[in-house]
């Protein structure tokens, strides 16, 4: 892993977002670079916008860019609620830089996929030209309703699967401990 110092230095040395900058790898970059070389694909999914750095100069096939969340908007609040002034700078840079990022992706990417009709709105806001579909998060729990001897059958389990170094999935799971879960049981 990278220290956050190294990332901000090459993030300024780049004047690439320190959010992209953070994810680099130059092996996995040759390793992509590579395949792409190879062989030509119907589609290339991308997912994350952290990703799209790897494929932004490959024009072969069209590109999915699978972006669960606008990350610009993330960092301007991040930046809005800072409470040390240098952090907000800092925040307040990647958040516009990440706009900038985030919208030439947009526009460079065959198709980009959303979590919500919100960010949809949002990407309209932006350019109304974009061609933005919305894939919701979450499970048809009526159609996947486990049976009743089902092998996962185990009794009443919770289960999340997130990055728990992300601070909305860190802050969210704290909440729901502290708040939800007290009413479920």
């Amino acid at each position: 892993g990278r220290s956050s110092v190294a990332t901000l230095a090459r993030s300024f040395l780049h004047g690439r977002p320190a959010f992209i900058q953070h994810n680099l790898s130059e092996h996995l970059g040759r390793a992509i670079e590579g395949r792409l070389a190879e062989e030509v694909f119907d589609w290339v999914h991308v997912n994350q916008i952290d990703t799209y750095h790897y494929v932004e100069k490959y024009t072969a096939s069209p590109i999915v860019l699978d972006t669960h969340n606008l990350h610009w908007g993330y960092y301007a609040r991040r930046a809005e609620h800072a409470s040390n002034p240098i952090m907000s700078i800092l925040y307040g840079r990647d958040a516009r830089l990440l706009k900038k990022y985030e919208t030439s992706a947009f526009r460079a990417c065959a198709k980009v996929l959303v979590c919500s009709e919100d960010e949809r709105v949002i990407i309209d806001g932006l350019d109304n030209t974009l061609p933005v579909a919305v894939v919701p998060n979450g499970v048809d729990c009526e159609e996947h309703r486990p049976g009743s001897h089902d092998a996962f059958d185990n009794g009443a389990e919770i289960l999340f699967v997130g990055d728990m170094a992300y601070a909305p999935n860190h802050e969210g799971v704290i909440e729901f401990i502290q708040v939800v879960l007290p009413l479920v049981k």
